[in-house]
């Protein structure tokens, strides 16, 4: 009789190919982590020094409608400097969330690999022979 292809709780095939998958969308969360750390300080910088221009920029000598346009730039630049500021902390918090996501799956895998790793010493132990001493050592690993 032919016996259906995963059947048997030993089958690993896929196993490696999954666990490379996990690896893989590991190094993709940290790679994008640092992409945005990128971007969240180069969006604090700039909007830092947008701020600076907006507060250093002259135009204090003219009158009537000229000041007020001067004055009202000035304010604009400094209110788009302090958007890109609150942009900068928004991109923070997403990357707190994708640690926190990239944590949680490391845990995850964790698990999945020891289980994995006790069902093979399982069905190792049940296609040999058991000797007292066989049977200390094997769960003086797995213990640990």
């Amino acid at each position: 009789m032919k016996e259906k292809k995963g059947a048997d709780f030993s089958d690993r095939s896929g196993y490696e190919a999954i666990l490379q998958r996990l690896q893989d969308g590991r190094r993709m969360c940290k790679d994008v982590e640092e992409l945005l750390r990128m971007r969240a300080a180069a969006e604090e910088k700039f909007g830092k020094e947008l701020v600076a221009i907006a507060r250093r920029a002259g135009g204090q000598t003219e009158i009537s409608t000229l000041r007020a346009s001067v004055d009202r730039l000035k304010a604009e630049i400094e209110h788009t400097g302090s958007l890109h500021v609150q942009l900068s902390g928004m991109i923070k918090e997403e990357v707190q969330k994708l640690e926190a996501f990239r944590e949680h799956q490391r845990e995850q895998r964790k698990k999945v690999q020891y289980m994995s790793q006790t069902q093979c010493a399982l069905t190792v132990l049940s296609q040999t022979t058991i000797t007292p001493l066989h049977l200390s050592s094997v769960y003086s690993i797995y213990t640990l």
